[in-house]
């Protein structure tokens, strides 16, 4: 600590330091293991950035985005004598002052053999910076002050420009200089104030106790009082208010140390309004706004406060695809613009049927889709998930193009930090100087394309194409293993590391290529985890000899994964949503302050200014092949969060938690529009002003969200429809395909269909017909109620799934009050559970079951669902109501 806390007090500047990751030269094992990253960024900054322009020259060196120029500018000479101490911190900072003290008594070096360099950059932090020397100012005995270069800009996403800022600074001096404490402080931190708050607990059933355990992020906290038979207490606490997102004050509570239960709230919000976390049985409360929880939640129900999600469960659910198209999209289009027929397209391998035609037609198109040109083929990270999408609809052939694509490449490093690309199903053809100037340096995911590999076995027992292909495969499950153990393994205590047992940290995307914008993300970590555990359990089920390995080191991923998603539930801030409530949350990446990367929330500005935040996130955690159940409160409380905020781009209010930023100015001139829309103005076929929330969408990119995967997994169908529908009607073309992004404002013939949205698309149309989830095979689980109004039918056909192939139809004769299905159940391999569901159109109980003729008990009249174990055969099923 490079400061005595109990020395500040109110009014006097914020000091970062004893917060941050402070690496000395001194000690032989640094206070936290990740200080290391402080050498390890210096050495890519002199022997990758510094080096880049004298390596390739000027026009090999340019950007992939012309108006992104540092990467040409010309670089300082690396500093002259040995790294003496460095300090790290999460949040970057623009206004600040480094503090140098050095030991009283020491021989300090003349000015001129001390350097202090700042390493600006919005990429992290290991990357792209032009690195600055900054020039002491003051000298004060052994105090020497260092402030921030005033002016200076750099690069963000797509060529825009910001203030330079750091989350990096490092002193050099001559072999055995002292080493200095360092002191960080500035207007980016501002100076401490006080809040005062009690926090009760036990409100909340079978919960732990909070006994007085709690840790500080930029904050100082005193229990003024601890009252434990009225399970109250009284604290005291230091904050900043104007320090910047990702440098939050914040303070956690702990009340189950093994479990990591308890809470972290955001002191400036906490100053301003109660914060109720039920979930974790604790309830904050300023002193000057007293009251308990039970009032709190009290008020908030009085006042008709819900979520985004529980509106959605009481909104009517669409009707038709036209009723969508009509109510979200068409009347934005120009005048005259009218609904015509789709084409025709080819059956598909796998029909599934449903009976709003224009949904059928779809799936078919997009099934189609996947065989034509627009696969990214050469990007793992997003044809993965076609890969996976021909694999369920039956275009194994289709798949295999790809798959041969990356089975025949050598491993090459990408844009990572990576040890080697050796092994990796990685080509990264436009890797320069270990820097990824493109698509193919910065869209990999060796773990992803092996997971949809595994699948080809799953849902074919083709065993020989598994062998054939062995050799290869095994090389990449090794090669995962190999980075995500050795990743730095030469750190004293790398098992305290938050990102300890991760794969390291990685640049995933195209918006600021060449910059090497490493993070730990979840999207990462999750499919590397998936694809190991998956081709562990078929090489178990094939008889490999080698099984037991990979089963063990899967194992051991997945245990490290789970650790990491507790610890970031704990220390990132709980969200408050609109129902009043706050909520666990977990952001898309580690080491980021547990922001929800969007808009002036961040200080991290990637792509789009964090939207994909909005429909990616976390949730490859809580989705099929991740470590958290779909219910786990962590994945609850990021899926509202990310509704709740993605729906302030929808048009809607802003949340009113006083932590988050208000509406951009773009949104406000959206809305101010809106607003001033006279009666004349509107559009015929407009859905009134009160009803527009619901025909709306937000994410620009869903080929990589997950939102309707995990609302599908929770049995949140209202949801699951809601995201997957809106979404899809922003996508599709007159003629029935679907562009990457959405096209809200006009309805014409797709002239550049994506792959990866068809993907996407017949992914979750597929799983709402059917779906594998842990040991349970659903049938029509997510379907809409109007799909099952008199005489509709359902029907999926020779469909491959985990057990086997699989045909059954539903057929609605509710005027009748009964609604029958025929299965064929799949019979390679056992079905353990097997659960047909029914979703009445106007929401009727299930009273009777008849199986092949006879009664038929093991039902859930209000989950609308039949349930058979281990089942078997053809089943003739007749459901009255």
């Amino acid at each position: 600590m490079a400061q005595n806390i109990r020395t500040m007090s109110v009014g006097t500047p914020v000091d970062l330091a004893p917060w941050s990751y402070i690496w000395r030269s001194d000690k032989a094992v640094q206070d936290k293991p990740e200080a290391d990253f402080i050498p390890r960024r210096i050495k890519r900054q002199d022997e990758v950035y510094r080096t880049l322009v004298p390596t390739l020259g000027k026009k090999a060196a340019s950007h992939f985005y012309p108006d992104q120029t540092d990467c040409l500018k010309e670089q300082l000479p690396p500093a002259k004598g040995k790294l003496l101490t460095g300090a790290l911190w999460v949040g970057n900072i623009e206004e600040y002052e480094i503090e140098l003290i050095w030991p009283e008594g020491a021989c300090i070096p003349a000015e001129e053999d001390v350097e202090v360099r700042a390493y600006p950059t919005a990429w992290g932090w290991f990357g792209f910076s032009v690195d600055q020397k900054l020039i002491r100012t003051k000298q004060d005995g052994n105090s020497w002050l260092y402030p921030c270069l005033p002016g200076e800009m750099m690069d963000i996403a797509y060529g825009k420009k910001v203030r330079a800022a750091t989350q990096v600074i490092a002193v050099f001096a001559p072999e055995g200089a002292p080493v200095p404490e360092i002191h960080i402080t500035g207007d980016d931190l501002g100076a401490w104030k006080e809040v005062t708050f009690t926090v009760e607990w036990g409100f909340a059933d079978n919960l732990p106790p909070f006994t007085g355990k709690m840790e500080s992020s930029l904050a100082v906290p005193t229990i003024i009082e601890m009252d434990t038979e009225n399970r109250k207490a009284r604290i005291s606490c230091l904050y900043s208010e104007e320090a910047r997102y990702g440098c939050d004050s914040k303070l956690t509570l702990i009340t189950d140390e093994a479990e990591l239960m308890g809470a972290t709230v955001l002191l400036r919000e906490l100053a301003n309004a109660p914060i109720c976390v039920p979930e974790a049985g604790l309830f904050f409360c300023p002193a000057d706004k007293a009251m308990t929880a039970q009032e709190y939640m009290d008020a908030q129900k009085a006042q008709g406060k819900k979520t985004v999600a529980q509106q959605v469960r009481e909104h009517e659910e669409s009707q038709s695809w036209e009723q969508l198209i009509r109510n979200l999209r068409l009347w934005r289009c120009p005048d005259g613009t009218e609904l015509t027929p789709f084409p025709e397209s080819p059956a598909p391998a796998v029909p599934l049927r449903v009976p709003d035609k224009r949904w059928e037609t779809m799936y078919n198109l997009a099934v189609e889709q996947l065989r034509g040109k627009h696969m990214w083929g050469f990007l793992a990270l997003e044809v993965a998930r076609a890969t996976m999408a021909s694999e369920l609809t039956g275009l194994h052939a289709e798949a295999d193009r790809v798959y041969d694509y990356f089975l025949a490449s050598p491993g090459i490093k990408p844009d990572a930090d990576y040890s080697t690309g050796e092994g990796s199903l990685e080509w990264a053809k436009t890797m320069q100087h270990d820097i990824g100037y493109g698509h193919e340096g910065t869209h990999f995911s060796t773990g992803k394309m092996l997971y949809s590999m595994m699948h080809r076995y799953y849902l074919t027992a083709d065993k020989a194409w598994v062998e054939e292909r062995l050799p290869r495969l095994k090389k990449a499950a090794d090669w995962i293993i190999s980075e995500r153990n050795g990743y730095m393994k030469d750190t004293a205590n790398r098992e305290e590391l938050l990102c300890y047992g991760m794969m390291p940290p990685a640049f995933l995307g195209d918006y600021a290529a060449p910059s090497s914008d490493w993070h730990w993300y979840h999207m990462d970590n999750v499919p590397a985890y998936a694809g190991l555990a998956a081709f562990a359990d078929v090489l178990t089920q094939i008889g490999d000899a080698s099984a037991e390995y990979y089963t063990k080191e899967a194992k051991a991923f997945e245990r490290d994964l789970i650790a990491m998603a507790k610890r970031e539930g704990l220390y990132s801030p709980v969200r408050r949503a609109r129902d009043g409530i706050s909520r666990s949350f977990i952001s898309r990446m580690l080491y980021s302050g547990g922001l929800l990367h969007f808009q002036e929330e961040t200080n991290i500005p990637q792509y789009n200014m964090g939207i994909n935040d909005l429909f990616q996130g976390a949730l490859p955690l809580g989705d099929i092949g991740g470590v958290l159940d779909p219910y786990d409160r962590r994945i609850v409380g990021t899926l509202t969060a990310m509704t709740e905020r993605g729906m302030t781009l929808a048009g809607q209010d802003d949340l009113e938690n006083p932590a988050h930023p208000t509406a951009t100015e773009e949104e406000k001139e959206l809305r101010a529009l809106q607003a001033a829309e006279s009666a004349a103005q509107i559009r015929t076929g407009r859905p009134p002003a009160e009803d527009m929330w619901f025909w709306s969408r937000f994410a620009d990119l869903p080929k990589i969200s997950h939102n309707a995967n995990v609302y599908l997994r929770q049995d949140d169908i209202p949801n699951f429809l809601y995201f997957f529908f809106n979404h899809v009607i922003a996508m599709v073309g007159s003629d029935g395909r679907l562009w990457e992004h959405p096209r809200p404002d006009t309805y014409i013939p797709c002239d550049n269909p994506d792959n990866g949205t068809a993907a996407w698309f017949t992914e979750n149309f597929r799983n709402m017909l059917l779906m594998e989830d842990r040991d349970t095979l659903w049938l029509a689980k997510g379907t809409p109620r109007a799909w099952l109004k008199q005489d509709c039918t359902i029907e999926a056909i020779n469909a491959p799934t985990l057990y086997g192939y699989l045909t059954y139809s539903i057929h609605s004769d509710v005027a009748s009050g009964a609604i029958c299905a025929s299965v064929d159940v799949p019979s390679r391999k056992e079905v353990p559970t097997m659960k047909l569901r029914l979703r009445h159109p106007d929401k009727a109980k299930i009273k009777s079951v008849l199986v092949n003729g006879a009664p038929y008990a093991n039902i859930d009249a209000d989950g609308e669902t039949v349930t058979f174990e281990k089942p078997q055969g053809k089943l003739e099923i007749r459901v009255e109501y």
